[in-house]
């Protein structure tokens, strides 16, 4: 059950490994990831290393390759907030965005993140304003917004699933 929301698509999810290393980089550094990212700009080699190093660990942050036919085509992540929540980050390379599979894939990342983090009850998304398609895509993945009050003042919105979402799809 895990997988069938993105197998459906042709898409797998799995643990990043060290050799992944220099393609997410390289992914994160493109000009249309970069201009869609909550932080609008380019990451030194370095930062990216130390970043990369920590989420190998897998203890606070969890990285899937995302893979269409065994060819990697986007990254989904996970950072641990509190004890029982989560921050979710996820991206596709240009030219594999505007398929439709992003609802899935967010739905299928985050019931994968809750059959490993036992504990994980609720995954939030911050996602900028003008970002309508993740918005779109994070709605159809059942986040629902939060209250207006909570949301973020950097022009983000903020939505929020919860592991209760699991339960009503029969997960």
């Amino acid at each position: 059950m895990i997988d069938s929301a993105v197998a459906q698509f042709g898409l797998t999810l799995r643990r990043i490994r060290s050799e992944d290393k220099k393609t997410l980089f390289q992914w994160r550094n493109l000009d249309e990831i970069v201009a869609l990212s909550s932080t609008r700009r380019h990451i030194t080699w370095e930062e990216h290393c130390l970043w990369f190093n920590k989420a190998l660990e897998g203890s606070r942050c969890m990285v899937f390759l995302v893979e269409a036919n065994s060819k990697p085509v986007g990254l989904v992540r996970f950072d641990a907030k509190e004890t029982h929540g989560s921050t979710i980050s996820i991206y596709l390379i240009p030219g594999e965005t505007g398929k439709g599979r992003g609802a899935a894939l967010i739905r299928g990342a985050c019931i994968r993140a809750v059959s490993i983090w036992r504990r994980l009850q609720w995954v939030e998304a911050r996602v900028r304003s003008d970002n309508y398609r993740s918005i779109k895509a994070f709605e159809r993945a059942g986040f629902a917004h939060q209250a207006q009050g909570q949301e973020l003042l950097d022009d983000h919105v903020s939505l929020r699933w919860s592991r209760s979402n699991v339960v009503s799809e029969g997960a």
